[in-house]
């Protein structure tokens, strides 16, 4: 993928030149007070330092007189010892695997059309030299190299003089180099007769055979003043004389550190790295006679092989080590007295990271790290600062993702970076990969909570797009735009914007509507809240901030050379190189100096935190400095709300909020709407920008709460205490609850908490009409066929608990429960002789067990009983609860009192209407009137559940005349005036 050299900044420089041919308003004068204005509690981040010029872990090789090193890319770069200058070496495509040869030359193979040349290149003028279009193994031998160039070995030369060496005519040479060498020698691996051996070659170019099978391990060897050793994990090892190895080895033992691997050879020491994991690297010399060995500290060689100075006839081992002010390179040599010597080469002072790019939200701040030694490498890392008055700087992390050479950063409301590419318009969010969005050459990229919008040219359009996932949830053509929360707002005429919600769920950000912002065609539209900022497409410029509360505007500075973000009531505009803040809260400009900047580009050198008011900037000493905006903050609020009832690990409702700025804590209340009671209270603590809530669904004392409705209500406290609580409410619904009472079916075949009404539309057939939950009711359901004779009674979930069941009594006195009113469906039989009953009703549970109970009223001496529900799906024993009962109609209602405990009315001959209210203990109250001469002209009085959707219990009426009333419950106990909800029911027979 293509880089292109764009930062945040200049996205919105490019959307600005895009549109800037047309003239209208004038400039706001520039408003720059001589003196930065008070803030509290700013933040410096350190800079971050490494050794200056050179990496130790890339080096490659290292001479007296400087140094070879890797770089960005497949680059390299030599660093001189004197001067102390850095070069950077550019070889052609494809050349890589560099050494250096002496004499000022660095070799590197080039891939070839016919193979793979070797190449000379001078450290002075650049200049270069094929030596051979050949296979290189890749090894050095002082001032040579070992190359298969068709017709053999050979010793290339850096002045191109090739020495043929003599190898064995059936050796096979693996494509990689098994070994290294000092100034004098070199050995490569080769197998014969499958076989391992190696070929020792002079520098002279004559070689010995070595043959494996006589040493203690393979791949593990070092070389150095004039020895060749061979070792394997255990210790055992063979020296050989490097003048002539065909001489038997001595053999030593040697006791090695654990994850130890050989370095080099100085003097009759074995020079061995260990690595210690979190301690890093430590290095000893271990005497080849036996004897003690010698610690030389913490470091680590250079590079895996044992490096050599081809400029020095003797070889040296190079090793860098920490020091006060960075890192050492150090050269180790053999002693006088048979130890081993460390002498400073060349020391590497610690030089700044340079900050490239910023992204801060919600408190959250990224930085993007430019390399010193490595241009164009980056690295992030992640701090978190303090949201209140008193907070301290969190923690600082490295982040996995970096930035690469032409990326833009950004931050999602949560602080997590956000890396766009500017010319090819992919994404990344967080340490994912990137993704494309389908437009390349973006002119403006915007990022507000969890959504990010890009402004495209290629092909041209706006797309709003989802972050992590990069689902594409709307696409417009090109328009100046603007995101905020939830909002789209768009240019639709010259200074006009219309605001678009772009999510399903409540929001408290600026309801979308239209607004003419300014009298002149906009280049640029920033949100954030209730602010709206914009800028002319005029050459002479313009610019200012909307309020959307109060339909006013305020011109604010605005430069041709700078850049603006917009914050919460304030502006940031750069004007050369003087970063300024602009307070619009009062309604008037008041513009103050923050800092004088050295890198004036928004995202690069300085950016905004839209939602906690902080702003940061990189300092030219490689700090990054945060300091408050000192603008009074916009009133917390919650937006983009997500709420689920689904149950999911334990869970039964959840709900997830995204807040405008840090909250300190937040407080989850779960009301009934039945009982008015408070059923849960659920607290958190701080959170940046979003929290999730849960309630697990449970009543204090109820074995199985009901489905509902209940209300929720979050109430979010400020975490800098400014400005009040943030509240939202809402209603659910508890999936896997008890069933309302009455309610049998939805329009969706799903519980939804409505009464729905039973009927007989002859003598024979029963159906149901469904409540709306407004009042009224749907047409009739299915039919079903029933005997004359035939009674039934909507109850509570008597079997399987999930769902309300209807309970039939036949003609001949037998009493069934069935899970819908359908003849033929299974049922459990709850026994015979329940005809001696005139009337059987739901009494919702009365004796406080979680189960519904039946209530049976004597056809022969008015005797009222209670059959309680149970587990078994059955009646218990029955319970004598009242005598002689001389009312016209006893009607089950349901809970009507609010307290959770099934109640009853009783409709006498004088036309009064009673409530006996259930006790919770398997009985009722004294009776207590509710209606006096009331009821006269009614032929059907029952209890419904809820079917005016206020979750209170109601009751429902029809007259003579086929209409249908129904009293709306208030949930104390009494209720409300008549309200119709049908007409033309007379011909119904029966309403249950």
């Amino acid at each position: 993928m293509t880089r292109h050299p764009h930062r945040r900044g200049r996205l919105l420089a490019a959307a600005t030149a895009t549109v800037l041919a047309t003239t209208l308003a004038a400039p706001v004068a520039w408003a720059d007070t001589a003196a930065p204005g008070p803030v509290t509690a700013p933040i410096t981040l350190p800079a971050e330092t490494v050794p200056a010029s050179v990496d130790p872990g890339q080096v490659v090789d290292v001479s007296s007189t400087g140094v070879l090193h890797g770089s960005y890319g497949n680059s390299y770069a030599w660093t001189d010892f004197a001067s102390g200058t850095t070069t950077q070496l550019a070889f052609p495509s494809g050349g890589g695997n560099a050494r250096y040869a002496g004499n000022g030359l660095v070799a590197f193979y080039a891939n070839g059309a016919g193979g793979t040349p070797l190449v000379f290149q001078s450290l002075s003028d650049g200049s270069r030299r094929t030596a051979c279009d050949c296979y290189v193994y890749g090894a050095f031998a002082g001032k040579a190299l070992v190359s298969d160039y068709g017709r053999g070995l050979a010793l290339a030369s850096p002045d191109g003089t090739l020495t043929p060496v003599t190898a064995p005519a059936d050796a096979v040479f693996s494509s990689s180099v098994w070994g290294g060498g000092d100034n004098d020698h070199m050995m490569i691996g080769y197998e014969q007769d499958g076989a391992q051996h190696y070929l020792w070659i002079n520098v002279d170019g004559s070689t010995s055979v070595i043959d494996a099978s006589s040493l203690p391990g393979t791949g593990r060897f070092a070389v150095g003043d004039g020895k060749l050793v061979f070792l394997n994990a255990a210790g055992d090892v063979r020296v050989f004389d490097a003048g002539d190895v065909t001489a038997p080895p001595v053999s030593v033992t040697l006791s090695l550190p654990g994850s130890s691997r050989p370095v080099g050879v100085v003097g009759d020491n074995l020079i061995v790295s260990t690595y210690g994991g979190d301690s890093g690297f430590t290095l000893s010399a271990l005497p080849l006679n036996g004897g003690p060995g010698q610690s030389l500290g913490t470091g680590y060689p250079v590079t895996a092989a044992p490096f050599t100075d081809p400029e020095s006839p003797d070889g040296k081992v190079v090793v860098a080590q920490p020091s006060a002010s960075g890192a050492t390179l150090r050269v180790l040599t053999a002693a006088s007295d048979g130890s081993v010597d460390s002498t400073a080469l060349a020391d590497f002072p610690t030089a700044t990271w340079r900050p490239d790019a910023l992204a801060l939200a919600n408190g959250e701040l990224t930085v993007a790290y430019t390399s010193p030694y490595t241009p164009g490498s980056s690295r992030m890392q992640h701090t978190e600062l303090p949201v209140d008055a008193a907070g301290t700087t969190g923690s600082t992390t490295s982040l996995a993702t970096y930035l690469p050479q032409g990326d833009a950063l950004f931050a999602s409301a949560d602080g997590s970076p956000v890396v766009v590419d500017a010319a090819d318009g992919d994404i990344r969010a967080g340490a994912g990969s990137m993704t494309p969005t389908g437009l390349s050459d973006l002119s403006d990229v915007q990022v507000a909570g969890s959504t990010e919008a890009f402004s495209g040219l290629t092909p041209a359009g706006t797309r709003v797009i989802q972050i992590g996932t990069g689902a594409n949830t709307r696409q417009l053509p090109f328009k100046t735009f603007a995101l905020s929360a939830t909002t789209l707002w768009t240019q639709t005429a010259p200074g006009t914007v219309t605001g678009v919600d772009l999510s399903t769920s409540p929001s408290t950000a600026p309801a979308p509507g239209t607004f003419t912002v300014a009298d002149c065609p906009l280049s640029v539209l920033r949100a954030n809240g209730p602010w709206i900022y914009w800028a002319c497409a005029t050459a002479d410029g313009g610019a200012g901030v909307y309020n959307t509360a109060t339909r006013t505007s305020v011109p604010v500075p605005w430069t041709t050379d700078g850049d603006t973000a917009l914050g919460d009531g304030f502006v940031a505009t750069v004007s050369g190189h003087v970063l300024s803040v602009t307070d619009v809260t009062s309604g008037t400009a008041q513009t103050r100096k923050v800092a004088d900047l050295t890198d004036p580009v928004l995202g690069q050198g300085w950016t905004v935190d839209p939602y906690g008011g902080g702003i940061a900037y990189a300092g030219s000493d490689g700090t990054v400095h945060v300091v408050p905006s000192g603008v009074s903050p916009s009133d917390v609020a919650l937006y983009g709300q997500t709420t689920t009832g689904v149950r999911s690990a334990g869970t039964a409702w959840q709900g997830t909020w995204q807040v405008t700025r840090p909250i300190a804590s937040w407080t989850l209340t779960v009301t009934s709407l039945a009982t008015g009671r408070v059923v849960s209270t659920v607290t958190g603590g701080p959170a940046r920008a979003q929290f999730t809530a849960q309630w697990d669904g449970t009543e204090p004392g109820i074995t199985r709460p009901s489905i509902g409705p209940y209300t929720w209500k979050i109430t979010a406290r400020p975490a800098d205490g400014q400005g009040p609580d943030a509240t939202t409410t809402g209603t659910t619904l508890l999936p896997g609850g008890a069933p309302a009472f009455h309610d049998f079916q939805s329009a969706n075949g799903l519980q939804d908490t409505f009464g729905d009404i039973l009927v007989r539309t002859s003598a024979t057939t029963f159906s149901y009409k469904d409540s709306t939950g407004n009042g009224s009711f749907i047409p009739l359901k299915d039919k079903s066929t029933w005997p004359a004779g035939t009674t039934v009674v909507p109850f509570g979930p008597l079997r399987d608990r999930k769902a309300n069941d209807v309970l039939v009594r036949t003609p001949s006195g037998d009493l069934r429960v069935y899970s819908i009113l359908y003849n033929g469906n299974a049922y459990t039989d709850l026994g015979t002789g329940w005809n001696q009953f005139k009337w059987l009703g739901h009494a919702g549970d009365v004796n406080g067990d979680g189960y519904p109970d039946l209530l049976a009223w004597s056809a022969s001496n008015g005797n009222l009983y209670l059959y309680p529900g149970n587990a078994q799906g059955r009646f218990g024993a029955r319970k004598l609860l009242r005598t002689g009962l001389a009312y016209t109609k006893l009607i089950a209602v349901g809970d009507v009192t609010g307290d959770g405990v099934g109640d009853l009315l009783a409709y006498d001959h004088q036309g009064n209407l009673w409530l006996m209210a259930g006790n919770g203990k398997g009985d009722y109250a004294a009776r207590k009137e509710i209606f006096a001469d009331w009821g006269q002209g009614y032929n059907t009085i029952i209890g419904v559940g809820d079917v005016t959707g206020d979750g209170q219990a109601d009751l429902l009426e029809r007259d003579s005349a086929g209409n249908v009333w129904v009293n709306p419950g208030r949930g104390n106990g009494t209720f409300g005036a008549r309200i119709k909800a049908g007409a033309g029911w007379q011909n119904y027979l029966n309403l249950y």
